[in-house]
């Protein structure tokens, strides 16, 4: 890719060798970034700010799947709702979300998955 980019204009290319080496001689540092961006604390975010919402499903002793709603704080990791749903769509979801803001006000933003429930109209 450098080569397609930068041989025309300036002259200079790079060689599969080169980068090879390169790779396998900054891998040790690679290494240690990785582990520091592993085991980093996470930054600060205010209470009620974000919540998570996302749904999963739980099989009981009958082997029936049921379908669990949770919605968790990210600034204070609060579990502000998890409650079994007997119908999934996007009533009984906004329905949820009510009851969680009238207990514990509103956020400034939901982060969800691409669920069609989450994101239809």
């Amino acid at each position: 890719m450098f080569n397609q980019l930068y041989s025309a204009s300036s002259g200079v290319s790079v060689g599969r060798t080169w980068v090879r080496e390169l790779l396998i001689k900054e891998a040790h540092e690679a290494l240690h970034l990785q582990k520091k961006l592993k085991h980093r604390v996470p930054e600060q975010v205010p209470l009620n700010s974000v919540w998570g919402i996302d749904t999963t499903c739980v099989t009981d002793a009958n082997k029936t799947q049921n379908i669990v709603f949770g919605i968790i704080d990210h600034g204070s990791r609060l579990n502000a709702a998890m409650q079994y749903l007997k119908r999934f769509n996007s009533w009984t979801f906004l329905g949820c979300v009510f009851l969680a803001i009238g207990e514990y006000g509103k956020p400034t933003a939901i982060k969800t998955d691409n669920h069609p429930v989450f994101h239809s109209r």
